[in-house]
This record gives structure tokens, C-alpha cells and sequence, in this order.
């Protein structure tokens, strides 16, 4: 039961995490407009920027190698996530904006 406990928490604080992350990513990538390769591109960055991060601070004071797939794939369900919520996002403001028009 606790491994299962550790594993609920790994994977909720890689989701906050994450939507932390990209919503910076996002907002840094702005001036790319409303468009699906802005959302792509900025959930790109956040992930590489987790995953490396993590891979190196799991290292730290061990000597041991950085585990780069672990870290992707720990950062890459909750990114999945994410870019299908912002995805669908900018299917809807752009329905809605040809609505309007």
C-alpha cells in the first residue's frame, strides 16, 4: 500500500508540476498566436525542461547516471494530458470565433 500511496503522489505533483510548466511555456510563447503549433511546441520545451531537470537532480550526490527515459516518461503521461486539454481549447475558441463572425 505504500508504494501505491508513493506512485499517486509522483504522478499528481508531475501533473501540477506540468501544468505549472506549460502554462509558463505558453505564455512565453505567446506572440506564436492561438495556433496548434504554439501549443505543441511550448508543451515540447515543458517537457524537455522537466525531464532533464528531473534526470539530473535524481543524480545529485550519487554519482549515478541521469535516467532520461524515466524522466520522460514520469513528465510525458501528465504532458499528454495537458496538450489534449489545451488542444481542445483552441478547437473551441476557434469554433466560437467562427460563430461570432
Amino acid at each position: 500500500m505504500v508504494h501505491m500511496v508513493y506512485w499517486i503522489q509522483l504522478i499528481l505533483g508531475a501533473t501540477v508540476g506540468m501544468l505549472i510548466l506549460s502554462r509558463l511555456t505558453l505564455w512565453a510563447f505567446k506572440r506564436l498566436g492561438d495556433t496548434v503549433g504554439r501549443v505543441l511546441v511550448a508543451h515540447a520545451v515543458a517537457l524537455g525542461a522537466a525531464a532533464v531537470g528531473s534526470a539530473y537532480a535524481s543524480t545529485v550526490g550519487t554519482g549515478a547516471s541521469p535516467n532520461f527515459l524515466g524522466a520522460v516518461i514520469l513528465f510525458g503521461i501528465p504532458t499528454v494530458f495537458w496538450v489534449v486539454v489545451d488542444l481542445l481549447g483552441v478547437r473551441g475558441r476557434r469554433a466560437k470565433a467562427s460563430i461570432s463572425n
